[in-house]
């Protein structure tokens, strides 16, 4: 900066304050890279919230199916499968059951499957067991 006094000129370097370009660009490259970090953590966050809940709800849909056949409420066939359909929580699960028997004569096995379109695939299996006189 030249300032001048009178008849005489002086040069007097001024510093300026704030930030140089390659600074701010800097900045804003690490913001980006967190930013965008935080972002694919909520996702997969997201993500593994759902499959939890629908985890959850299949194991008490195929826990209700096995109460309900071991209490005679459902009729299954031995060594005969059968699909149903569960209204939980405002939406419509599927579970397939087989009853097969075992090696006392007296005890059944229950395999139910469970999925959330009628189709299939079905998954999440549980299995319990009735006493069958």
């Amino acid at each position: 900066m030249i300032r001048i006094h009178g008849n005489s000129c002086h040069l007097k370097k001024v510093r300026s304050r704030g930030f140089t370009l390659i600074e701010v660009l800097l900045a804003l490259a690490i913001l980006a890279i967190g930013l965008t970090s935080l972002l694919k953590s909520n996702s997969l966050n997201i993500q593994f919230t759902s499959r939890l809940k629908d985890k959850s709800i299949a194991h008490q849909v195929a826990m209700s199916a096995i109460a309900d056949i071991q209490t005679n409420l459902i009729s299954v066939p031995v060594n005969q499968e059968t699909t149903h359909a569960t209204q939980t929580l405002g939406a419509t699960w599927y579970w397939r059951a087989t009853v097969s028997s075992t090696a006392l004569k007296s005890l059944q096995q229950i395999s139910v499957s469970v999925s959330p379109r009628k189709t299939g695939p079905f998954t999440n299996r549980l299995i319990g067991y009735r006493y069958a006189p």
